[in-house]
């Protein structure tokens, strides 16, 4: 599914780059269909620690917080302890995956 939106988006900003005239604009388009392009599927365990880590985001309201809260060793739920086992298995290209994707998923936030 979020592929497909994904795809949507690009097809969208690539219908507005074929109508636009501003040129500002037409680079904004290309910028943000480059932008798509990169973004990297996260798989099953970064999407659960990204879940995880936007809940604790909304429960403090501090990113960084979040971040440091996957470190944290007094919170034994039975949720982090599989979190933490998911999270060691990434290697440091996940690990940047994930908190790229948590920084985006913030801006869009912060944007709203």
């Amino acid at each position: 599914m979020e592929e497909l939106s994904k795809m949507n988006q690009i097809n969208n900003l690539a219908f507005d780059i074929m109508h636009e005239t501003n040129q500002g604009k037409t680079f904004d388009c290309a910028a943000d269909i480059y932008r798509l392009s990169l973004q990297a599927k996260l798989n099953e365990n970064q999407q659960a620690v990204l879940s995880w880590l936007i809940d604790c985001y909304k429960d403090d309201g501090d990113p960084v917080e979040a971040i440091s809260d996957l470190y944290d060793e007094t919170m034994p739920t039975e949720r982090k302890t599989c979190l933490d086992a998911a999270y060691e298995t990434f290697d440091n290209q996940q690990k940047f995956q994930l908190l790229a994707a948590f920084a985006e998923w913030g801006m869009k936030e912060v944007a709203e």
